[in-house]
């Protein structure tokens, strides 16, 4: 039978920690990725719309939805203050849109 030596518990104790490493610089390289894409006005808008079509606001429990909140959650952790800037950028683009391009109510 074969004896795990401790050269063989030291080799799988640096691997882990060497996978531990790779997966906490991955992390590190999102979350500044999506830091970078949040300065730009377009970069916020695909943002705001990839948490829009994931249903992340409402109340349903789905997959998508379960995308868009692990999007919002690194989005809070780099820059809430931005996550603030993005919703009155979409409620003026909004606005400003319905203004440009009136619906009556009678062509409902």
């Amino acid at each position: 039978m074969d004896t795990i030596n401790s050269e063989e518990i030291m080799e799988a104790e640096e691997r882990q920690k060497k996978l531990e490493e790779r997966s906490k610089q991955e992390r590190e390289r999102e979350l500044n990725d999506i830091k970078k894409v949040l300065v730009l006005p377009e970069g916020r808008r695909l943002l705001w719309r990839v948490m829009s079509a994931a249903e992340t606001f409402l109340a349903s429990t789905t997959d998508k939805r379960i995308i868009g909140l692990m999007l919002f959650n690194d989005i809070m952790k780099v820059a809430p203050e931005i996550f603030l800037q993005m919703q009155r950028e979409y409620k003026s683009e909004q606005e400003s849109i319905k203004k440009q391009y009136p619906i009556e109510a009678e062509e409902f």
